[in-house]
């Protein structure tokens, strides 16, 4: 399903099977555990959604933006203009390339990465693929948020050498 990071993926597919891959996983001493989801994402299993989500999408205009987007569904630098209904369904029925675009945005010259969700649970991910050529900066972490946490990971990305205007966070 996911491929995060060098020892970091994600399975997905019929429950028989990913119940025996934990046991040869637990025989082998190979670390693995369950993620608590209600559908089997980046698998087979999403085929049969995908006429109406493409229906429900459709209106969808995407356009370029200013912002590089390293696509983990290509893995690569995209164009956001080609992000329209059918490249959403693609990001959930295909593998996630999440250290292959991480890889990517290093090569285009991108040093700090800021996880931006509730768990920064890919943050190891980054680290792991990147090692000492970056930093990996997590915007929340369970029990960990709010207007302090959002100001620790502004000043460690202003540390890591983002430009921050201060000046914005601090007028009346």
């Amino acid at each position: 399903a996911a491929i995060n990071g060098v020892s970091a993926v994600v399975v997905s597919g019929d429950v028989s099977a990913l119940e025996e891959l934990a046991r040869r996983c637990e025989t082998d001493n190979v670390r693995a555990r369950w993620i608590d989801v209600d559908y089997a994402s980046h698998s087979a299993h999403v085929d049969a959604i995908r006429e109406p989500l493409l229906e429900a999408l459709a209106a969808i205009e995407p356009q370029s933006s200013s912002v590089a987007l390293f696509s983990t569904v290509t893995g690569e630098l995209t164009d956001t203009a080609g992000m329209n209904a059918d490249y959403w369904y693609q990001s959930i029925r295909r593998t996630v390339q999440f250290e292959t675009a991480v890889r990517s945005a290093r090569d285009a010259g991108h040093r700090v990465f800021i996880e931006s969700s509730p768990h920064p649970v890919l943050i190891a991910g980054i680290e792991e693929t990147l090692t000492d050529e970056a930093f990996a900066i997590p915007s929340l972490g369970r029990d960990d948020g709010g207007l302090e946490r959002f100001w620790l990971s502004v000043g460690q990305a202003h540390a890591a050498g983002v430009s921050v205007d201060w000046r914005a966070a601090f007028e009346a």
